[in-house]
């Protein structure tokens, strides 16, 4: 055996006979390891989710804040909601009927919305939950007194989601109420400090209560230090302050910048805010601000 190896030294054998018979072996040695580790990888087996849940649910990516475009803030983000048959109205469950309730709310039938809804204030594991939804039932139905006691009774049950204190921060200033949605608005922040849909709803808050020259020295002193790692937090106040002073397509600039630095749904709310409500028949700025829903 060594003499077969010393016989590589012989200036007779070539390269070409020295890579046939040392290095080829050890290329096609380590190709087939490669090769057994695929086939090894393909016969493992595929995880399977639950029907409705997907990887991206099972906790491997952030989910989106709990709201979406249109309606009210919910308490927790409608992709997680499973449908539920409805062809049998007997044979029900509190989880049941609040999923049902927020279900009929979505589609608009108002009338099944309130009956599961209304189910679901008897236990007290969806009691909150159901206020809130009944809340967002009674803006749709244009009662805003109710909807503001339905949301105080949602906050009074469960003090820790922001999503309540800011749909009652929406009817409040709608009703002229600044103060307390300012309130409102800031506890909801406070709770989601992360979430900039509620940080630019408070300037927009606090320029529709006529803080304006405060907000515009906030907003300036963020230009002029160039604080591009928060401009989410504060670029709808500044579109808000150029609509003001007739700068139109500074404030479509502005939103535009917005736009792909914060979720689809919480643009959407931003752009749907009372405070815009005057400049939406604007041509420029309708396709970011759309037009006042029809009565």
């Amino acid at each position: 055996m060594w003499s077969f190896f010393e016989s590589f030294k012989d200036p007779r054998w070539g390269h070409e006979r020295r890579f046939l018979y040392i290095f080829l072996p050890i290329i096609l040695l380590l190709t087939g390891a490669f090769l057994a580790v695929l086939l090894w990888e393909k016969s493992l087996p595929t995880p399977e989710f639950p029907e409705g849940i997907s990887a991206a649910s099972s906790g491997l990516s952030i989910p989106p804040p709990p709201i979406k475009p249109g309606l009210m803030a919910t308490s927790e983000p409608m992709a997680t909601k499973k449908p539920m048959a409805t062809s049998d109205p007997i044979i029900t469950s509190p989880p049941a009927d609040l999923s049902r309730g927020e279900i009929a709310l979505d589609k608009g039938d108002l009338t099944s919305a309130r009956i599961f809804l209304s189910r679901a204030l008897t236990q007290t594991e969806t009691k909150a939950q159901a206020y809130n939804a009944l809340g967002s039932l009674e803006v749709l139905e244009k009662n805003p007194e109710e909807a503001v006691t339905n949301f105080t009774e949602a906050i009074a049950l469960d003090d820790s989601n922001p999503g309540y204190f800011y749909n009652r921060s929406e009817i409040l200033r709608r009703a002229g109420r600044h103060k307390d949605a300012l309130a409102d608005l800031r506890k909801a922040n406070s709770l989601a400090p992360a979430n900039p849909l509620y940080s630019n709803k408070i300037l927009l808050a606090r320029l529709e209560a006529g803080d304006r020259e405060a907000v515009f020295r906030e907003i300036q002193t963020n230009l002029d230090l160039n604080l591009s790692a928060r401009q989410s937090d504060w670029l709808a106040g500044a579109a808000a302050i150029e609509m003001e002073s007739g700068n139109t397509h500074h404030s479509l600039a502005y939103l535009c910048m917005l736009r792909p630095l914060i979720p689809a749904p919480a643009f959407q709310m931003i752009v749907n805010d009372s405070f815009f409500d005057r400049y939406r028949e604007k041509a420029e700025l309708s396709r970011l601000i759309p037009p006042e829903p029809a009565p």
